[in-house]
């Protein structure tokens, strides 16, 4: 009876095989020639056949071609290697992406967890700004108390963790605290009570009152603080939830903390006033990671947008919020508000500070007052790091868009009009103009229906499956844009020689001195204004290449959209995306399909373009758009980079 603990034969061993070699084999079995392989590889054939002869002695020696008067031909050996080595370089190829997803923070997993209140609107809002920005990454959360929290940082559980300082101070040994911000608290109290007028309250004024607290113990919650002014409140409910808490305060019932994270979830029959709490410090909150851990460097970017989900940085900012002047009818059920009085449900999130409020309701009246026959369909908000246009899916084939800002709206008209005319003559498809409507509801322009248009948005310095065939596809786009008539067109937003820029451009590069190589940067500039300038008419051009204005899928382009800077001028403007959306070989495919008359004098100018819009736009965004300057600054490191300089990689 065979022993089943022996060791296994040699045979029966798997082979120690080189990457190279497998390599080497699926490009000679791909192109039927060692010659051609050995081009491909940028080989001597020679050296291509020495690997192939390792392969074959790793195997056990048999051989893997056929020698043909014209090529050669897997033998059977081969043809049983094939499909292992396919798979083999095909994982391995799949490790890379995820490797370097990883390493840039574009790709893997985030475990995050948070305390209750933070969950109210921080944690929420830097959630948002994270996906917008780092979409391929997966954010997973769990909320919980913060010593459990911080158990979990400390046993692996969890990447991150947003704490407070709740119940003391919070210990440093095991965990590295980043400090947030500082939260004042407030009192919320029914609204009729006598306290709700006043500007401030403090615990003594408090000492009679009935006590609404997730705990009967007062330690370790936000009590905690009376207990410092020799109180001892008086829990009359224990209620752990958030919104069961409010429900007890609106009906008179008691009086309870609210921290200000929370305030913003309030309903509307309560007043919070500030609590003035002379004798200690404002709640502190902090992201707590792992002390002696490697954390996923996506931590890194998701404290950023934590610190950036509180504007005010070290400080909470107070909710702007006043006691009713009458408490709501209890048959009429409040809806929760955010701290301008407006519903938190599917609002669009602001990128600048003069842009109108925009929400589903908004969009709703809009549509129906303007067309009623739509007028049931289902609104919903599209996620999208846009910064002139806000998004509204309307019904499951159409899409409302909204400009941001009045500078933003003067596009709209000449998309309707020139967008019906293009769409005839361009080899993928554009937004086709189902309707446009007129300001109203309170919102102050005009706006338009679009066909909606499914497909990917690509990121930034994340490799497409098909680069090669992508650059082909837009320079296809080009050519036929550029072919386009232009009797009577528009000029386009960046219709102005490239020169006219150079004084703001050059401000703006100083003024990120320690952010970017501004040498490097100006370097690139410089080079740009050498170049000739553009001596012929304008063409049509796109105007804005980049990653959030075209679509995706299988790696192909399959939609150019957001033509708002469409019109006339040179046409290196639209080269920036050789920049925004390739690398260095897609970019020269991109440049080689474009033929001659992409010369290097338009090449430069084309960097110039993609040099003066990234900066500018990491400037205006750092804070507010992380995905807008992330990809700003990946398009400044390709410029920068000797690969960047020209489509056929030479460096002068």
């Amino acid at each position: 009876m065979p022993n089943p603990h022996a060791a296994r034969p040699a045979d029966t061993a798997p082979p120690d095989l080189s990457t190279v070699w497998l390599r080497t084999f699926l490009d000679v079995a791909r192109h039927g020639s060692f010659t051609v392989a050995a081009r491909e590889l940028g080989w001597t054939q020679s050296a291509v056949s020495r690997q192939i002869a390792a392969l074959e002695a790793a195997l056990g020696g048999a051989p893997l071609f056929d020698r043909l008067p014209r090529g050669v031909r897997p033998t059977a050996h081969g043809r049983a290697l094939l499909p292992h080595a396919t798979d083999v370089m095909s994982r391995l190829t799949s490790l890379g992406r995820e490797l370097t997803a990883l390493r840039d923070a574009t790709g893997g997993l985030l475990r995050v967890g948070a305390f209750a209140t933070a969950d109210a609107g921080l944690v929420p809002r830097a959630i948002a700004r994270f996906r917008a920005a780092r979409p391929g990454v997966t954010l997973v959360r769990e909320e919980g108390l913060t010593p459990a929290l911080l158990a979990r940082v400390a046993d692996g559980g969890l990447d991150l963790a947003v704490v407070s300082t709740t119940g003391g101070a919070l210990p440093a040994d095991a965990y590295e605290l980043h400090h947030l911000l500082d939260e004042p608290l407030y009192v919320a109290l029914p609204s009729g009570h006598p306290l709700a007028a006043l500007p401030e309250v403090r615990f003594p004024q408090l000492a009679a009152e009935e006590w609404i607290s997730g705990s009967p113990r007062i330690e370790g919650t936000l009590l905690d603080a009376a207990v410092r002014h020799g109180l001892r409140p008086r829990v009359a409910h224990v209620v752990a939830e958030w919104t069961a808490k409010q429900g007890y305060v609106a009906a008179g019932l008691g009086v309870t903390l609210i921290p200000a994270l929370a305030a913003e979830s309030v309903r509307q029959d309560i007043a919070l006033v500030p609590l003035r709490d002379e004798g200690a410090p404002a709640r502190a909150v902090y992201a707590a990671t792992p002390r002696g851990h490697s954390a996923p460097p996506a931590v890194a970017p998701f404290l950023r947008a934590l610190r950036a989900a509180c504007p005010a940085g070290r400080a909470c900012p107070q909710p702007a919020r006043t006691a009713p002047a009458a408490p709501i009818s209890p048959t009429t059920p409040a809806t929760p508000t955010t701290s301008t009085g407006r519903s938190p449900m599917s609002t669009a999130p602001k990128t600048h500070t003069d842009e109108p409020d925009i929400d589903e309701d908004l969009v709703r009246r809009l549509v129906g007052a303007r067309f009623p026959a739509w007028a049931g369909l289902p609104v919903r908000l599209v996620g999208s790091a846009g910064t002139s246009n806000v998004m509204y899916r309307l019904g499951t084939d159409m899409v409302v868009r909204l400009p941001r800002r009045a500078g933003d709206a003067g596009s709209a008209r000449r998309e309707h009009e020139w967008l019906r005319r293009l769409s005839g003559v361009l080899p993928v498809p554009v937004p086709a103009p189902l309707a446009m409507g007129e300001p109203g509801e309170g919102y102050p322009y005009p706006w338009s229906v679009f066909r909606w248009l499914e497909g990917e948005t690509p990121v930034a310095g994340r490799p497409l499956a098909e680069p090669a065939l992508f650059a082909e596809d837009m320079a296809a786009f080009l050519t036929a844009l550029r072919g386009f008539d232009t009797a009577g067109a528009p000029a386009s937003y960046r219709g102005d020689p490239l020169a006219s820029r150079d004084a703001d451009t050059r401000a703006v590069i100083a003024g990120l001195r320690g952010v970017v190589d501004t040498d490097a940067v100006t370097a690139v500039w410089d080079a740009a204004l050498r170049a000739a300038p553009w001596q012929g008419p304008g063409v049509w051009v796109h105007g804005d290449l980049q990653p959030g204005n075209v679509l995706v899928a299988r790696g192909r382009l399959s939609a150019v959209i957001d033509f708002e800077c469409m019109g006339t001028a040179d046409p290196a403007v639209d080269l920036i995306a050789a920049w925004y959306l390739m690398d260095g070989e897609a970019r020269r495919s991109f440049r080689a399909a474009l033929g001659p008359a992409t010369d290097d004098a338009m090449w430069a100018r084309g960097r110039g373009w993609a040099l003066t819009i990234a900066v500018n736009e990491l400037s205006y965004y750092r804070e507010t758009n992380l995905w807008m300057a992330d990809t700003a600054r990946h398009v400044i490191g390709e410029l920068t980079s000797g690969d960047g300089e020209l489509g056929d990689g030479e460096v002068r």
